[in-house]
């Protein structure tokens, strides 16, 4: 364990009032013993002088101020002195930038702390609840932190790399809070978690909050980016019994931009996403399309039914698949979505792949506990990633691992003309060093190449290979671990198409219905052309 103070409003963030904010540095002074360590969960560190401020020091346990505000009305005093401890020391470095940390001490973690005080992922949460054991520890830099035995500090996964050759790591499908409160949050916080996980880009979703402190939330996100992290707010499309929808691009929506008959469901998402998100210059992407669980059970016929898979997913891709440039295939690292988005490849779709977190810190599980998208990106903007997804420039990566795949220079999301002539091929994989991968090419669904490798001491591997390709195809890089059918990485589709490429037809089921003519509905022709359809569709279910 550590010592901590923790900090509602995070150190220089803001005051807030009531739907608005003001922003300007502050302090927090109080009473410690000198020569102490003081953290707080918004990463700052200081050491306290003789005029005292807070607290961590050898020889003593952990002094602990939950719920602080900031600025602070009286001082804080960190009663160190009366948790004597001979046995714990303070642990004090400087990696000199931001960073994810596993810390163990005698083989336990050191986790990072929420502004109550309560170590990450560390919650007795009753059994059978969703509650991730979190193990990690966050710095701006410069950590302290408390140990008895012998410790060991791992840095999580970062390839500088990636950011070198235009690639950035982000998420649009990230919460805060999802309802559990085991921890507590708010969006200062997550900025901070945010950059130690070295995300570049980012729209947390709904609530944005749980420090009962309301915010101009928007405002502040604004004030808290800068060029080294785009931070925004939105909100997951509306949980129906359609599924929901991650959003890119476009703020928090509620229930007013959705029109009449939103909370009746008596329109589809399709719909609704077409008039406030699509319109609106952003971007809705369907996400875990292969989730599984249990939503609810219709008390009328007993059936289950699934409210998060995306029931609407080939009502998209068959009425409006220029809205679908990218689904959420890796939520689930699993090789049935590989195949799944393969399938829709085949069929001609343009798709590009996300993964994102869906994560939730009040139960202990922020975005970079598992898997993020980057982006292809001049200049990280938000209609720079806007135009990044719509034009298919992604990459999945799990636990900071990356693959490129470029075809004569072209990259994820291009386009290229069959033809005789020879090829240049070059895949890039980064990965943990020392540990052994298979890295393969994907052409039209079967292996077009395969190299098993080790990683090297720095984590990159490259192999450069001709190809010539003559007809219609796409090519996909994907990285596993050895062993392993879950993709540790994939790079989006590269494509090959001639002017005898027909794209998927264009169903317009939406538009049919909707200009049907009074005589059409009042003839047997409608009522027998829609009952056909339905029964070829329930005959290949």
């Amino acid at each position: 364990m550590k010592l901590r103070i923790a900090f509602c409003v995070a150190l220089g963030a803001c005051v807030a009032l009531a739907q608005t904010a003001e922003f300007h540095p502050c302090r927090v002074t109080g009473k410690t013993m000198p020569g102490a360590w003081v953290v707080a969960n918004s990463g700052e560190i200081a050491q306290a002088d003789e005029k005292g401020l807070k607290a961590m020091k050898d020889g003593y346990g952990e002094a602990v101020r939950p719920w602080l505000v900031v600025p602070a009305r009286a001082p804080v005093d960190l009663p160190l002195w009366a948790l004597p401890d001979p046995k714990r020391r303070v642990v004090h470095g400087n990696l000199g930038h931001p960073a994810q940390l596993t810390i163990t001490d005698s083989g336990q973690p050191v986790r990072g702390f929420d502004f109550a005080g309560t170590p990450v992922g560390g919650y007795p949460a009753p059994k059978g609840v969703w509650h991730h054991r979190n193990r990690y520890f966050w710095t701006a830099g410069e950590y302290a932190f408390t140990a008895t035995g012998e410790v060991k500090i791992v840095e999580s996964l970062d390839f500088p790399q990636l950011r070198k050759r235009g690639w950035y790591k982000g998420d649009f499908h990230a919460h805060i809070v999802h309802g559990e409160n085991f921890y507590r949050a708010n969006l200062q916080q997550m900025n901070f978690i945010c950059r130690a996980e070295r995300y570049d880009w980012i729209w947390l979703s709904q609530a944005h909050a749980n420090d009962e402190y309301p915010l101009d939330y928007g405002r502040l996100c604004e004030y808290l980016s800068d060029d080294r992290l785009f931070l925004r707010i939105n909100n997951e499309f509306p949980k129906n019994v359609y599924g929901h929808y991650g959003c890119v691009g476009v703020p928090p929506l509620s229930p007013k931009d959705y029109g009449p008959g939103y909370a009746e469901q008596k329109v589809t998402n399709l719909e609704l996403a077409e008039k406030t998100i699509y319109a609106r210059g952003g971007l809705a992407v369907p996400v875990h399309p292969l989730y599984g669980d249990v939503v609810r059970v219709d008390k009328a016929t007993g059936r289950k039914t699934y409210g998060m898979i995306n029931n609407e997913l080939m009502l998209w891709l068959l009425c409006r698949p220029d809205m679908v440039p990218v689904v959420d295939f890796f939520y689930f690292p699993e090789e049935r979505a590989e195949k799944f988005w393969y399938r829709l490849l085949n069929r001609g779709y343009t798709l590009a792949c996300s993964g994102t977190s869906d994560a939730a810190f009040d139960v202990g599980r922020t975005p970079g506990d598992s898997h993020a998208t980057y982006v292809r990106l001049d200049k990280v903007d938000g209609d720079s990633i806007v135009r990044a997804f719509r034009e298919g420039r992604t990459m999945v990566s799990y636990f900071g691992a990356g693959v490129i795949i470029e075809i004569d220079g072209k990259t994820s999301g291009d386009k290229l003309l069959p033809g005789p002539q020879a090829r240049t091929l070059v895949v890039d994989a980064y990965a943990d060093p020392g540990k052994d991968f298979t890295l393969r090419v994907i052409r039209n669904g079967e292996v077009f190449e395969e190299r098993n490798f080790t990683a090297a001491a720095d984590g990159h591997f490259s192999f450069t290979r001709t190809l010539v390709e003559k007809e219609n195809a796409w090519y996909v890089a994907m990285l596993k671990n050895a062993g392993s059918k879950a993709p540790r990485a994939a790079a989006s589709p590269i494509y090959f198409r001639g002017p005898d490429f027909r794209p998927p037809e264009v169903v317009p089921i939406k538009d049919r219905l909707l200009f049907l003519t009074p005589q059409e509905v009042d003839t047997d022709v409608w009522y027998e052309e829609l009952k056909r359809l339905l029964k070829e569709a329930n005959a290949t279910r």
